[in-house]
């Protein structure tokens, strides 16, 4: 269920905003439980699958003058799934396995993220363009089983940052380069090990034939 709407702020400015729900099931799937010899039905268990997803968010554009542009926005994600969580206790070489339903588990997990930038035309053949991002997650990879078993380890809470610059130069009307630096960072409050960031140079060329 998307929905999408526009508006003009003032002469050189928009904001926009979205929404978006999905909604999925699926109680079809089932483990069917036989004997070795697989001519007596034992017993049979269904997942029970539910899974919901929300979006929503806001973004504003605007034109300061004719060399410049902004824009900023924030998006919200949110990813819900719910399942029976299936089990046999037999042994490979075992007959007679049984699948039972143990728990019914939850996954759930939150998305932040706010983003920002620009870009200014220096001069008619010099543009510059920076932007930022920032998403913060968190929530739980499951609310009974699967946290029994992983303890902290099923908690979800981290945080990434992007930072991007970029600057074009027109060199003729046919052939532009431009240099980008790029910035990320990641930040894991569950397992400190994989904290860490990373910088990017790069440089590209583009000729028009």
């Amino acid at each position: 269920m998307p929905g999408y709407h526009s508006a003009k702020v003032w002469e050189g400015a928009s904001v926009e905003v979205f929404h978006q729900v999905r909604y999925g099931s699926n109680n079809a799937f089932q483990i069917s439980s036989r004997s070795n010899d697989f001519t007596t039905l034992l017993s049979t268990s269904k997942q029970d699958q539910e899974q919901l997803f929300q979006s929503a968010g806001v973004n504003f554009n605007a034109m300061p003058s004719k060399e410049s542009s902004l824009f900023a926005g924030y998006i919200w994600n949110r990813d819900s799934l719910e399942a029976n969580l299936l089990y046999t206790s037999a042994r490979r070489y075992e007959n007679n396995w049984v699948f039972v339903s143990s728990t019914r588990d939850r996954y759930l997990s939150d998305a932040h993220t706010f983003y920002t930038g620009g870009s200014y035309q220096f001069t008619p053949k010099t543009l510059g363009t920076l932007d930022y991002s920032v998403t913060a997650i968190d929530g739980q990879l499951g609310s009974t089983g699967i946290r029994e078993v992983l303890g902290d380890e099923s908690t979800i809470d981290n945080i990434a940052h992007n930072f991007t610059g970029s600057l074009s130069v027109a060199l003729d009307r046919n052939i532009t380069v431009t240099g980008r630096y790029g910035y990320a960072r990641y930040d894991d409050e569950v397992n400190s090990a994989l904290d860490g960031g990373f910088h990017t140079f790069s440089v590209l060329v583009t000729k028009k034939f």
